[in-house]
């Protein structure tokens, strides 16, 4: 129900009265109709649903075009491609094998270790380790590492220094100096020394104003080494004047200069350094190899290395 003006009297009235109670005309309402709500809400569900769907179908129509856009192009196949796939006669349909016997009882003992060896691949070859190189100051433990335990050692005292010959028999011979490598060098190897036959076991060293290197040399390998030991600590300060040829300077890892002295000539097959001592700076850049020197100096030791007679002077000086 709704309050409306009389149509005659113009006065608020029911909409639903028969008379209006003021004026008594009969209907006052009129053409006066009341309107319902539910046509304007059904309008707005049908408008809301065409709304959604129209929606949907513009998403769904610009994610069908992105996907397709990123999907890679069809590759044609090539004409020759298809010329040889079409000329190629149709594959005979093979028949399928009978089965396998099982395998006999000897088939079936092959060692696990053969299996093993056919169905395992081959491994990759392993690089081999690379050998370590001698640097000037490697101690004893890792020249040993190196080179193996030496075949011969022989040890003398110079100074406060403690002096170390390693030889092996494939002719490297090493120097250490307070037990730190100070050098060394390849040398080639010497034949076995032929013993020789002496009178008596014992050799009667010849006194010094006669000392010679190649008598000191045969003295040696005609002792035993207890004898030899005893006779080189017996040549330990006597004064030696010879002449022999320059094998090689060396530069000491300490500082200073060595000179290696052959007392054979250079055209021996085996020429190794057979006296040792300490030379000024000067005099070391103008010796030449294989030039003839005579020097003097005091017997500061001597060794057997491997064969070889190594003396080593102190207080020594080139005379010419």
């Amino acid at each position: 129900m709704a309050i409306i003006k009389c149509r005659e009297c113009k006065q608020a009235v029911s909409s639903e009265a028969a008379a209006c109670p003021h004026c008594g005309i009969s209907v006052p309402a009129g053409g006066y109709r009341r309107r319902s709500s539910a046509p304007l809400v059904v309008g707005i569900l049908v408008l809301t649903v065409a709304g959604v769907v129209i929606l949907a179908l513009l998403i769904g129509g610009r994610r069908a075009r992105s996907a397709a856009s990123s999907a890679p192009a069809p590759q044609r196949a090539s004409p020759l491609v298809s010329a040889s796939v079409a000329q190629r006669p149709p594959v005979a349909k093979t028949q399928p094998k009978p089965a396998q016997p099982l395998a006999s009882a000897e088939a079936r003992s092959v060692p696990a270790s053969v299996e093993t060896k056919v169905s395992t691949p081959a491994r990759a070859a392993q690089p081999a380790p690379r050998v370590k190189e001698l640097t000037a100051g490697m101690g004893a433990d890792e020249v040993r590492e190196i080179l193996g335990k030496p075949d011969s050692t022989a040890t003398s005292q110079k100074g406060e220094e403690e002096i170390t010959i390693w030889a092996y028999a494939d002719g490297k011979q090493l120097r250490f100096v307070g037990g730190a490598l100070q050098s060394w060098k390849e040398m080639p190897p010497r034949p076995a020394p032929v013993p020789e036959r002496t009178k008596s076991a014992v050799v009667e060293p010849r006194p010094s104003a006669a000392l010679d290197y190649r008598y000191i040399r045969w003295t040696m390998k005609a002792m035993t080494e207890a004898q030899w030991k005893a006779y080189a600590r017996s040549l330990q300060g006597q004064k030696v004047t010879w002449s022999g040829w320059v094998e090689d300077v060396n530069e000491k890892f300490f500082g200073g200069y060595e000179l290696w002295v052959d007392m054979d000539p250079p055209t021996d097959e085996f020429s190794v350094q057979d006296v040792t001592f300490d030379i000024s700076a000067d005099l070391a850049m103008k010796l030449q190899k294989d030039q003839v020197v005579k020097f003097e100096g005091v017997i500061e030791s001597a060794l057997d290395v491997l064969g070889a007679c190594s003396i080593s002077l102190k207080d020594a000086r080139v005379l010419r």
